[in-house]
Order: structure tokens, then sequence, then C-alpha cells
């Protein structure tokens, strides 16, 4: 199994503020739709929260991490822990799952059966989990958000070394692969 991160930041790195992405890029969301569907993605309850009627994420077994044992919108319980991973919707014959984790671990051996996994957010659980991440899969966007809060960890050269570098005029696409080789 692969763990990537999949974020867009600011130069200041800057992920959030106020609970919605500061910018709008269409072309970057077509990326993260074409990078993450039919694989796990991994993601705080804020992020999950802050998606709205988005949430989950179609065509993709979405684990989210939370202190609580039960997912809810609307007064509408969506998800119980005790449920495991809930089939929530096919479409296209594509599956939709759901499932809480309350840790890292926990959701990690949700997604034992993928391939790929990607973990779509907040800041924390990035920060948490850049030991474990085998690549980064960025968007730099091309401008400093002053009243961020939320933020992408600081990426070290030294960790991380550039594969793929795709230039935009309101962004780049970077890529990143760990330069040390674990087993």
């Amino acid at each position: 199994m692969k763990i990537y991160h999949v974020a867009a930041l600011s130069e200041n790195h800057v992920i959030g503020r106020k609970g919605k992405i500061p910018w709008q890029i269409r072309e970057d969301l077509r990326r993260f739709k074409e990078i993450t569907v039919g694989h796990a993605v991994i993601m705080g309850r804020l992020t999950f929260e802050s998606m709205g009627k988005y949430a989950p994420l179609p065509n993709r077994r979405n684990i989210i991490l939370t202190s609580s044992s039960s997912l809810t919108r609307d007064g509408f319980t969506l998800c119980n822990k005790r449920d495991g991973i809930k089939n929530v919707s096919r479409t296209k014959g594509h599956l939709t799952e759901l499932a809480i984790a309350n840790e890292i671990g926990e959701a990690i051996s949700l997604c034992e059966d993928a391939n790929e996994v990607y973990i779509i957010g907040g800041g924390g659980i990035y920060e948490e989990t850049l030991d474990i991440t085998d690549e980064l899969r960025l968007t730099l966007v091309h401008k400093e958000v002053k009243d961020g809060d939320t933020f992408y960890p600081e990426i070290d050269d030294d960790t991380w070394a550039a594969s793929c570098v795709e230039p935009h005029e309101t962004h780049t696409y970077i890529d990143y692969v760990r330069r040390d080789v674990r087993g």
C-alpha cells in the first residue's frame, strides 16, 4: 500500500480559512478527482464537514478521523463506528463507502485492501501522517493568504525530492517522493 498526501496550499502554506479553501481553481479540483477516484481517502471530521453536500466523496472509500463514535449530518446518522465500512451508494458501477476511525493506525487498517490511500486533510492530519507518507501530490497556489487558519506542514528538502513540476498561470503542481527507502 502506498500512502499519499493530496493538498493545495498557498505560498505561505495555508490550506484553509474559516472551514473553506481560500481559492477556487477548477483545474485543481479536476486533478484531485482524477487522482483519488476509486481509492481510499482519509480525512479529519472538519474536512469532511467542510465538504457539505459533496461528502462523502463519491466512488471512494471515505475514512473519517474523529473522536466520536458516529457521524451525523442535519440530525441524520450517516455512519456509526460499529458499522465498520458502510456502503452508502453505488453509481455507474462504482462504490462509495464511509467509515469512522478514532486514530490514524485504525484508519490505515480500514484501507488494508487498497493499493493507494490518499490523505486529504486537514492540517493536523497532514502533520500527523507526514512520516508515514510515501509521496506528496501538491498544488502550490501562486498567492499568499494572510488570514489563513489551517496550514500544510513544512516540506523538508532532506526528506522530499520533487519528482514532477507542472507550472500553470495561477498554480503549480508539484509531486514529491520520499528520498529515503523504507522497507
